[in-house]
C-alpha cells in the first residue's frame, strides 16, 4: 500500500488498484511527498478538484485554468505549514480578482498569466 500525505489530504492507494486506475496512477506520478515537503506540478482542473474536493479552506481556481502547481510545506512536531499555489491562466482569459480574490498576479509566461495563492502558519 501507498500513502500519500497531501496537504491533509491522504490517498491511500492499493498498489494493484492504482495500476487499474490510470487517473490516479497519473496523479500519483505528479506528486513528490519527502515527508515534509509535498510538490504537485503540471497538474490539470481535473486533478485540482480531485485533491481538494473535501477541503473548503482551499481556494477555488478559475476554470480557465490550464496548469496548476502546489508546494505544501508541514511540520508536524510544531504544526507550522506554509501552502503555495501557482496557476497559469490564458493570456486571453485573464481572472477577475473580484471574483477570485485570494489570487495574486506574479507575471506572465508566454501566452498566460501567474497567479499565486500563499497561506501559512507558523
Amino acid at each position: 500500500m501507498s500513502v500519500f500525505s497531501s496537504f491533509g489530504i491522504s490517498l491511500k492507494i492499493i498498489e494493484n488498484f492504482r495500476d487499474r486506475d490510470e487517473f490516479k496512477k497519473n496523479l500519483c506520478d505528479k506528486i513528490q511527498d519527502d515527508g515534509m515537503m509535498c510538490k504537485m506540478n503540471n497538474l490539470n482542473l481535473v486533478e485540482y478538484k480531485f485533491l481538494t474536493k473535501d477541503h473548503n479552506w482551499i481556494p477555488n481556481v478559475p476554470e480557465s485554468t490550464e496548469e496548476i502547481s502546489i508546494q505544501y510545506f508541514r511540520d508536524d512536531f510544531l504544526g507550522d505549514y506554509d501552502l503555495s499555489i501557482t496557476i497559469a491562466v490564458p493570456e486571453k482569459r485573464k481572472i477577475d480578482s473580484s471574483n477570485f480574490p485570494k489570487w495574486n498576479l506574479v507575471g506572465q509566461d508566454s501566452n498566460k498569466f501567474l497567479y499565486n495563492y500563499h497561506q501559512g502558519q507558523s
